[in-house]
């Protein structure tokens, strides 16, 4: 997909008032964001707007309602990243398998659970979901009518959905992981409302999304990986996220300091290099400073959130921990 088939417009409305009330907000403008956009991009000024009451930013313009879908469709976007090099899909895996058996746990999700990941991108949480939880029924979900290729080679299947298949399926799930879908979004109330409808009365919805107070953010500016325009559009701080899904009807749990490789990418940004093996070899050299530059600020790349259908859902105390 190229930017000459996709349409911009104007954002507008701070995403958490998408019916177009007033939230009081006042606006700051960033720095235009064309260094940090997608490289097919970066002729395109993007800003990012905050509104400073309800903490929220987000990219200015957009795409389309209508582009959304030609925007992803031929899974050409880092969103669905290519098949790896060996060693570099088995250090993924490893990784991917680490990062959801944690999550399984703290949702509480048995051997017998019902899961959806959704928006599986290129599949790998999905087959680590069900390397995990080998008795588990696991659906991913995306916006195409058949699964990435991952999902198709895999010796032990993993049941596939498109958007709209999903949205007939009459069983809920116990656990509905959503990672880094969220800041792609134009409506995340409508969403996050749409995924709440199908959790399980004691079913536990976990976000993932990347974090908009992270020092590193700050370091970097414009050529920060994370505003990735026009594909995220979008950008949560703790309290927006928390914001967010009150809004949708959902009582949040935990939330969780999580870390995605995201220095890398923001290298080759910085030094406007194409990203190649060598990036990626740099990005996994500077990990340890971004694990590090959370740990000291207690603000990580990336913000997880445990949530249940509420707000009256009985919950335990919230939890804030490292992850």
């Amino acid at each position: 997909m190229t930017p000459a088939d996709v349409r911009l417009e104007p954002s507008g409305l701070c995403p958490l008032e998408p019916d177009g009330r007033n939230c009081g907000r006042r606006w700051w403008r960033a720095d235009a964001t064309a260094d940090g956009a997608a490289p097919e991009w970066a002729g395109q000024s993007f800003q990012i707007e905050h509104c400073t009451r309800c903490d929220i930013r987000f990219t200015d313009p957009i795409p389309t309602q209508d582009a959304l879908p030609r925007l992803y469709g031929g899974r050409t976007s880092r969103d669905f990243q290519a098949e790896d090099p060996p060693p570099v899909a088995v250090l993924k895996s490893l990784v991917a398998r680490r990062e959801v058996r944690r999550i399984a746990r703290r949702a509480g999700a048995g051997p017998a659970a019902r899961v959806l990941d959704y928006g599986c991108g290129n599949g790998a949480r999905a087959l680590a979901l069900r390397d995990v939880l080998p008795g588990a029924s696991i659906v991913a979900a995306d916006w195409h009518d058949g699964p990435p290729w991952a999902l198709r080679g895999a010796r032990q299947p993993v049941g596939y959905a498109s958007y709209a298949e999903l949205r007939t399926a009459a069983e809920p799930f116990d656990l509905v992981y959503c990672r880094h879908v969220v800041e792609h979004t134009r409506d995340p109330v409508a969403l996050l409302r749409e995924l709440r409808g199908m959790l399980a009365p004691t079913g536990v919805l976990v976000v993932e999304v990347p974090s908009a107070a992270t020092p590193l953010r700050r370091l970097f500016g414009p050529r920060w990986e994370a505003y990735y325009a026009p594909f995220h559009t979008i950008h949560l701080t703790e309290r927006s996220l928390e914001a967010l899904l009150d809004r949708a009807g959902l009582a949040m749990a935990r939330l969780d300091r999580a870390e995605v490789p995201y220095m890398g990418r923001s290298m080759r940004n910085l030094i406007g290099r194409p990203y190649s093996m060598r990036m990626f070899a740099l990005g996994l050299l500077l990990h340890p400073l971004q694990v590090a530059a959370g740990t000291v600020s207690g603000r990580g790349t990336c913000l997880r959130a445990y949530a249940r259908a509420g707000p009256t859902a009985s919950e335990p105390p919230r939890a804030r921990s490292s992850g």
